[in-house]
């Protein structure tokens, strides 16, 4: 085998450092996608988002995972993805790699989930015109 190969790789990888890679290469498309195109981030982003008004929501219900993919900047990821490897090599050495992504996954949609309600239930929040992005979600489960 070809050790140079990055399909190689990847598969080498456990799932905590593959998720790693799949945050940072999104993460990188979307800097070329906005700089290349010219377009304001917003614009790219706000399709994996998760808003927080219900009505938008359902016009795009994917963004209840796809919101974990995009990062407010380096800083957020850097740190969402340190923390992630950390935690993850634990978890793994104490469950299996099906646990995990179980856990990261369902951390995922209850955050967001628990956003959609706190931004469409309490007071406080409501009339805000906000989104949610980042794994911090995933990663505070696992």
């Amino acid at each position: 085998m070809d050790s140079g190969n990055l399909k190689y790789q990847y598969s080498r990888l456990n799932i905590a450092e593959k998720l790693i890679a799949i945050n940072l290469g999104i993460y990188i498309v979307d800097l070329l996608f906005t700089f290349l195109m010219n377009w304001n981030r917003n614009t790219f982003v706000q399709w994996f988002e998760l808003p927080a008004d219900f009505f938008e929501f359902l016009s795009q219900p994917w963004s209840v995972v796809t919101y974990s993919f995009f990062h407010a900047g380096f800083g957020h990821l850097f740190w969402n993805m340190i923390i992630l490897y950390f935690t993850g090599r634990i978890f793994l050495n104490l469950f299996g790699p099906r646990t995990f992504i179980n856990v990261y996954f369902l951390g995922i949609i209850l955050g967001g989930l628990l956003f959609l309600l706190s931004y469409n239930v309490f007071p406080a929040f409501m009339g805000t015109r906000t989104a949610l992005i980042g794994a911090s979600a995933g990663v505070t489960a696992v």
